[in-house]
């Protein structure tokens, strides 16, 4: 499985931590969220996800906490795209790329959204369609 930007997404944000979980934590989290990538099956929930083509989005990301935290240790596989970097890649913007989902992380996403509504990142996950 092709992973674009992925390694430099948690480089960029594990630091950032601090305040909820411990380094050590985030990185079991995000290091078992990669393989669960690999494997198919959550390593929050332990059951089969599916796998789904997705868009590929392009630029900075920046999580923030809460919800950094709640995604990495509730609902890893709720996101439906993947992260191309901050540099456009044409050839990379046409492929196809794939994700494993979990509805139980959607499913957890879209509580913890509804306990945060004044978060812009809960106000983003609710005005997605659900799946």
């Amino acid at each position: 499985m092709r992973r674009v930007g992925v390694l430099a997404l948690l480089i960029a944000v594990i630091p950032a931590v601090a305040w909820s979980l411990t380094s050590a934590e985030a990185d079991r989290l995000a290091r078992g969220a990669l393989r669960a990538q690999d494997t198919g099956i959550c390593n929050i929930h332990h059951i089969r996800m599916r796998k789904k083509v997705v868009p590929i989005h392009w630029g900075l990301v920046v999580i923030e906490e809460p919800h950094y935290s709640a995604q990495l240790s509730q609902f890893p596989h709720a996101r439906e795209y993947v992260n191309g970097g901050c540099e456009y890649d044409a050839k990379e913007d046409k492929a196809k790329h794939w994700r494993y989902i979990c509805p139980e992380c959607k499913r957890a996403e879209w509580q913890w959204a509804l306990k945060h509504r004044s978060l812009p990142e809960a106000q983003w996950i609710l005005s997605q369609p659900k799946t």
